[in-house]
């Protein structure tokens, strides 16, 4: 496998289930890899692959330390302020928020300003982090730090994804969620329904 064939890896957490996506590297690569290099880019996209079985099975400590790795290594390959390294911080922080965690925070923000300077304030990628974000504050049941992060998050899928998308909708219900909490049922049940 070459550096170019290793792609983003997303964890996804959606109802329960987890699995991984890739995502094609949207940036350029910033210098030639060695093939141990290549060898271990190779190794993290395999540990991607672990996190989300370690996840499945609920080995979260385990899945964290998997996830840790990968976020190293890339940052050691890639540098800081990679978006693949932007991507990493953000699913280990979502693993973190998955076990209440607080250390999930600082990673969602830290993914979100790499995010944002590399890709800028309209990307999808930067929607995930604001998503991911909100979602945290949904959590803690922050619904005021949670709902401008959503509006945000879904109002930059619909325009950059289109309003059909999967990522649009899981905006669009996480929005009408916290509306819901916040007893707003006439802002709820419009996004409910869309």
């Amino acid at each position: 496998d070459s550096p170019a064939d290793c792609g983003s890896w997303v964890l996804r957490a959606v109802g329960g289930r987890v699995s991984v996506r890739q995502i094609n590297w949207l940036g350029t690569l910033p210098r030639a890899f060695t093939a141990d290099e290549q060898q271990q880019l190779t190794q993290t996209r395999q540990d991607y692959e672990t996190v989300a079985q370690l996840y499945r099975q609920a080995k979260y400590a385990e899945a964290v330390t998997v996830a840790t790795r990968v976020m190293e290594s890339l940052r050691t390959l890639l540098g800081e302020d990679h978006p693949e390294t932007a991507t990493s911080i953000n699913n280990l922080a979502e693993l973190y928020r998955s076990q209440r965690n607080a250390a999930a925070e600082s990673l969602f923000l830290r993914a979100l300003k790499i995010h944002e300077m590399a890709f800028g304030s309209g990307h999808p990628a930067t929607a995930t982090c604001l998503h991911n974000l909100a979602l945290l504050h949904k959590q803690q049941s922050n619904f005021t730090a949670a709902e401008p992060l959503s509006v945000r998050a879904l109002k930059i899928r619909e325009k950059a994804l289109g309003p059909n998308s999967l990522a649009t909708a899981a905006s669009l219900h996480n929005l009408a969620e916290l509306y819901d909490l916040r007893s707003n049922f006439a802002a709820a049940e419009p996004l409910y329904l869309r």
